[in-house]
């Protein structure tokens, strides 16, 4: 987790991020989870960030934030959830995270709600 710069209008979010998992008795065993608070500007997506969501991924109110913090997908190959942000109560599961071109550096994150 990188961390730098500010942005304007930014706001406390927390992310829940969980370590990978393994398995046990050919049973499997989350790893532990981690909670800090980023810096980020979260809006809703425009349909030019959701164009790399499927059609279901895009009724599901996906949020674009802004951030100076790179955070993670999901990683089938390492065993890793992605991160979960927390906006208004609700928790948004980051689908990508890309690094904004020309600024110091910050991210484009698109996130969409989790079922509850």
């Amino acid at each position: 987790m990188r961390s730098r710069g500010s942005i304007l209008g930014a706001r406390s979010l927390s992310v829940k991020r969980r370590a990978a998992g393994t398995y046990v008795n050919r049973k499997f065993v989350p790893g532990a989870e981690t909670v800090f608070t980023i810096q980020g500007y979260p809006e809703p997506a425009s349909s030019e960030s959701t164009v790399s969501l499927s059609d279901a991924q895009r009724t599901k109110d996906p949020k674009l934030i802004i951030t100076n913090t790179e955070l993670l997908t999901l990683d089938k190959t390492l065993k890793t959830p992605a991160d979960v942000i927390t906006i208004n109560g609700r928790d948004y599961e980051v689908m990508t995270c890309e690094p904004i071109e020309h600024t110091s550096p910050h991210w484009e994150v698109v996130a969409i709600r989790v079922d509850e």
